[in-house]
């Protein structure tokens, strides 16, 4: 369409749309820019996309599917399915392996302990804590008295039926009971910073409070508190001049890294139990991302170089502590890239966090970019005072009232879209809180970094995927359509593609089947349906389709899932048709009655049970770790979003839910 427009004598349904909802507010920059962006009319169900889409559906009004609900659409899918995998192949495996374990480590301290009798030393210390640490993760998944059916109910999910609470029993051998039964209440509890039974050393127990999409199913809570359990650190430092903020002394720490390497020689060991758990790190590193650091692969390894085919006797039966330096020594060296969250041995702040972790603490790149955009990386603020001399204050900003300055103590949600593209929406927000004496030369550093990824890097976990997916959106460009060369258009697609990151780190809304014949009463042949429309686009839509083959693909191989299954298979074969509908309507080629109808049952085809979360904490650290400041981004509400597109030679005017994006 050519711009400017007249809607009211140019859209041939104006009339038919402004009879239904007030759009008066639209008219003007629908004439200019071809599209607009009002307040969401409708109070039923409007905080969820397909309960507007019922909403519009009911009014009989022409749907747009936005980019913004094609995001959701595909991000939603994908952390539901993930709940699936978590709640059920992630539970049987986590249970199978800490069961293999606990097993090979309690047959080594009987075996010692019959050895030597009341005597006792810091190997089998640590063959105890071994086998301590093993027994609480799968006291942790087994089955709780509150949380089994009373029969083997196939509909209830929420709970472990009675045979499931028969194959996941474990019972705690008398010698490690009180130990395991205290620090499992610490857990449980999740509240108390105190001194852990197992580990000897301060613990903050408030990281296993559990998230709320995590409490609805009694299975995804023991799995998530038995997998933050895995993620225990074995601290490869101990507490000394260098390290006064360590966690262990020297006695505890000998125990503590003792343990750590019979844990891996086990893991090691067992070919099944390294496959099984390497499947669980890999899709867990896709969809929750986590930080790079040492795992019991490293420790395996620098074992072999140092002291290769030494038992664990000959190693730390006696001169425990010296062979203890010279593998830390080793493991000290082992290069991890700051972009994937590796901690700095040299960092006497971050030295006690560095150790062994059977799985690493979960960890985004947002971070990685965070901290080049903020405090000292990008300098004061190119208007730090106003005219009579007095600080100016932006969202971004705070002061230093010593040296008298405006500095950048807290990002913003374009610092990540950024580093992906290299226009600059020209929105007052992003400009006073960009515009700082080194952001430019950091941000240019920083795209300059990403664009030299290969496309293995691109693809490592769902933050560089969905980056990658932004980047093809936020950069698309398609002259026949007038209206996306506006600057409000691409402001717009900076607000979806901001919503798009920031939902990676919330929790999903649950959905359930509408099983409603609401969409399919729907007349296709003639009037208004025939309107309806996919926002167009190819790289939005390609990016959706390849990567969730990709991941589809990929979990199938590992076995995660079966290759029919049924969600991923559903999603995929809906965005195909997304993508080949698009494609039709940019080649002005008529849609086919069947395409519409596809419309309207994709519209209709879930409604929210749940709301997930809608909002986000980040949180940004100067280098020293002195200073820190913390911003909430929120997603939503919705608004709704009118768009005039031409079809069989008439201007329609099409209506869809868009997100809103705010940050505080």
């Amino acid at each position: 369409i050519n711009l400017p427009l007249n809607v009211k004598s140019d859209v041939s349904n104006y009339y038919v749309v402004a009879r239904k909802i007030n759009i008066d507010s639209a008219v003007s920059s629908l004439n200019k820019n071809g599209f607009a962006i009002i307040d969401n009319p409708f109070i039923k169900d409007s905080q969820s996309f397909f309960g507007v889409y019922n909403q519009l559906n009911q009014q009989g009004l022409p749907m747009l599917v936005t980019s913004d609900f094609l995001l959701y659409y595909y991000q939603n899918s994908l952390k539901n399915i993930y709940k699936d995998i978590e709640s059920s192949y992630f539970y049987d495996n986590l249970w199978k392996v800490n069961k293999q374990m606990f097993e090979a480590a309690y047959n080594r301290f009987q075996e010692r302990q019959r050895k030597l009798g009341t005597h006792t030393d810091s190997l089998l210390e640590a063959e105890r804590l071994e086998a301590s640490y093993f027994a609480t993760s799968l006291v942790l998944l087994s089955p709780k008295p509150t949380q089994i059916n009373d029969n083997e109910d196939l509909n209830d999910v929420r709970r472990f039926k009675p045979s499931e609470a028969q194959k996941y029993e474990f019972v705690v051998p008398a010698y490690f009971t009180d130990d395991v039964a205290r620090e499992v209440a610490l857990i449980q509890e999740g509240k108390k910073t105190i001194k852990s039974p197992l580990l000897l050393y301060t613990k903050n127990y408030t990281d296993f409070k559990v998230p709320d999409e995590y409490t609805n199913s009694a299975k995804l809570r023991n799995f998530y508190l038995a997998s933050r359990w895995q993620s225990t650190l074995f601290p490869l430092n101990y507490k000394d001049e260098k390290c006064p903020g360590c966690l262990l002394d020297k006695d505890d720490w000998t125990i503590n890294q003792t343990a750590a390497f019979l844990m891996s020689e086990d893991m090691s060991a067992n070919q099944s139990t390294k496959n099984e758990w390497a499947k669980v790190y890999k899709v867990m590193s896709f969809f929750s991302g986590l930080r790079s650091g040492l795992t019991y692969l490293h420790y395996q390894a620098a074992r072999q170089e140092i002291f290769p085919d030494k038992s664990a006797d000959d190693i730390f039966a006696s001169e425990a502590f010296d062979n203890l330096v010279k593998l830390q020594i080793k493991l000290k060296n082992v290069p991890f890239k700051a972009s994937e969250g590796a901690y700095n041995n040299e960092d006497i702040q971050e030295k006690p966090l560095i150790g062994m972790r059977l799985l690493q603490t979960s960890y985004w790149p947002d971070q990685y970019i965070y901290s080049h955009l903020t405090y000292d990386s990008v300098g004061e603020h190119n208007r730090s005072k106003n005219n009579v001399g007095k600080p100016n204050y932006y969202f971004s900003s705070c002061y230093d009232g010593k040296k008298s300055l405006v500095y950048r103590c807290q990002g913003i949600g374009f610092d990540i879209l950024g580093t992906v593209t290299s226009e600059t929406p020209l929105s007052n927000f992003i400009k006073d809180n960009t515009d700082y004496r080194k952001y430019s030369d950091q941000r240019s550093k920083l795209n300059q970094e990403f664009s030299a990824y290969n496309q293995g890097e691109w693809y490592v976990n769902n933050f560089w995927t969905t980056l990658s997916i932004i980047k093809q959106f936020i950069n698309e460009k398609i002259p026949t359509l007038a209206y996306r060369e506006t600057m409000p258009w691409k402001d717009r697609q900076t607000t979806a593609a901001l919503v798009g990151l920031s939902s990676l780190q919330l929790s999903a809304d649950e959905w359930q089947v509408n099983r409603s014949s609401a969409g399919k009463n729907l007349v296709t042949t003639s009037g208004d349906s025939k309107f309806h429309y996919i926002e167009a686009q190819n790289s939005l839509n390609d990016e959706l389709v390849a990567n969730t083959s990709m991941v589809f693909k990929a979990l199938a191989e590992l076995g995660v899932i079966q290759d029919t299954d049924a969600q991923f298979k559903d999603l995929l074969d809906k965005l195909k048709t997304i993508r080949d509908i698009t494609r039709q309507e940019l080649k002005g080629e008529k849609l086919s009655d069947n395409n519409y109808q596809f419309i309207v049952d994709l519209l209709s085809q879930y409604s929210v049970s749940k709301q997930g979360s809608r909002s986000v904490s980040v949180r940004f650290t100067s280098s020293d770790k002195t200073k820190t400041e913390s911003i909430q981004q929120t997603v939503g509400p919705l608004k709704l979003m009118l768009v005039v597109y031409e079809v069989n030679g008439q201007k329609v005017l099409v209506i869809g839910p868009v997100m809103s994006y705010k940050e505080e």
